[in-house]
């Protein structure tokens, strides 16, 4: 199956992370230093788990000709303080 995950902050990126292990899975953000960095091997985000860099496809624009069976989008949720 071919997974979408869109938003690879501090929740999306686990979730690719684990959806990794069964699926084909594409991880995009439209954060560019990140997406650099995730493919170079390098995880800027503290909390999120270590990866390897040829299990998921890390990209900043997604191809209009392709088609995932199934799309996880993560937004920003809102914090007080």
């Amino acid at each position: 199956m071919k997974v979408c995950v869109v938003g690879l902050g501090k929740v999306g990126l686990p979730i690719a992370s684990y959806l990794k292990r069964f699926h084909r899975v594409t991880g995009y953000d439209t954060n560019e230093f990140l997406i650099s960095a995730l493919i170079s091997g390098n995880n800027p985000l503290p909390t999120a788990p270590q990866l390897d860099r040829s299990d998921i496809e890390f990209v900043s624009a997604l191809p209009k000709n392709v088609l995932y069976d199934v799309a996880y989008v993560i937004v920003p949720t809102p914090q007080d303080g």
